[in-house]
């Protein structure tokens, strides 16, 4: 197969039409850079379509918390850790901010190690809410710094990848013509929670070539993308500044909780010179993360106020695929068109 200069998406690459993957429901992702789309778990919760998705999302962090109980919260060691806190980025999937190819950051240490520390915090009743509907892995965000849609995409894709290596292994062998597909062995596929470990599968899945190396393209359905934050995020969490407060039916520690906030006001100095709190949107903010800190309990009805708006998270956050597949500079794809070589698999080569 001959590279020619409008190989940009998934359709020009491996030769199938636009519509027959727009009526499969993957988003025709661009092969030359990171598609501005993340995964949000809240719409994989709110579609049923993917219930039990969500169901293993929650699963597995139940047996990640019921691991760090049974070790009396102290560290793992290294080999426990990373085996079950500790991923790569799913680079396969081409989601992400990386304007020059699909490599990106990744989840990382700090991730995984805030997961493990809030695993006996914000998580403490994870798995057991008695004010939502479901858990949130996407809990961890509201509080934690460096926590964004980026890393709680990447953590997502890695706990749902299994799905998406059938989702794209279907389509590839229905759709594509078998020289364009390659048969690999994917790493942390599939959890045994009896045994407590991540087994390893293989997959046919159409493969290219990148900087002389083999690689596979998974494809991810637009339905549970979004193009900027999550539905549960901490912008839209601050946003609502206090008046989460006003929802909190408990009159006790609803007062409690604004006497927090307002005791963790910072102090200015007033064209008098006289000290009174600063309402400034920063001291606001902070005083309203403290306060998040010190009751948890604001997290679980901000959790419940948007879970009663899913089906507005269905209607209006799902990324619009047009906006997605759009480039603002041909001449920067051009020169990356050319670090690249898609690769074609004859039927008899030898795969792996």
């Amino acid at each position: 197969m001959s590279k020619t200069n409008n190989q940009i998406y998934f359709s020009n690459v491996f030769g199938v039409k636009h519509a027959v993957i727009e009526k499969y429901g993957a988003l025709d992702i661009s092969l030359v850079c990171d598609n501005p789309a993340f995964v949000d778990p809240f719409l994989i919760f709110a579609n049923p379509k993917y219930r039990t998705l969500h169901d293993f999302i929650i699963d597995y962090l139940k047996f990640l918390r019921g691991l760090a109980l049974k070790n009396n919260e102290q560290k793992l060691d290294n080999g426990k850790f990373n085996h079950y806190y500790k991923f790569p980025e799913v680079k396969q999937a081409w989601l992400g901010y990386s304007l020059g190819g699909n490599a990106g950051l990744g989840l990382g240490k700090d991730f995984a190690e805030s997961l493990y520390q809030n695993l006996h915090k914000i998580f403490s009743k994870f798995g057991n809410e008695k004010l939502t509907k479901s858990s949130h892995l996407e809990k961890l965000c509201l509080v934690e710094e460096g926590v964004g849609v980026d890393k709680i995409s990447d953590f997502t894709l890695n706990l749902t990848k299994k799905f998406l290596l059938e989702y794209t292994q279907t389509f590839a062998k229905k759709n594509l013509d078998s020289k364009l597909l390659a048969e690999f062995s994917v790493r942390k596929v599939e959890f045994d929670f009896q045994r407590g470990i991540w087994i390893d599968r293989r997959f046919t899945l159409p493969a290219l070539e990148i900087r002389g190396k083999k690689e596979f393209v998974l494809l991810v359905p637009k339905e549970i993308l979004t193009k900027e934050d999550t539905w549960i995020s901490k912008n839209d969490f601050l946003e609502n500044d206090t008046t989460i407060f006003s929802v909190m039916p408990n009159d006790e520690l609803r007062a409690k909780i604004n006497r927090f906030f307002h005791d963790n006001l910072q102090i200015k100095l007033n064209k008098k010179k006289q000290a009174e709190k600063d309402y400034s949107k920063k001291s606001r903010t902070n005083a309203l993360l403290k306060t998040a800190w010190e009751y948890p309990e604001i997290l679980d009805y901000y959790i419940k106020l948007k879970e009663q708006q899913k089906d507005d998270a269905l209607k209006l956050h799902v990324a619009d695929p047009e906006g997605v597949n759009f480039f603002f500079d041909a001449s920067v794809i051009q020169k990356e068109l050319i670090k690249y070589k898609y690769s074609v698999y004859a039927k008899n080569e030898k795969r792996g």
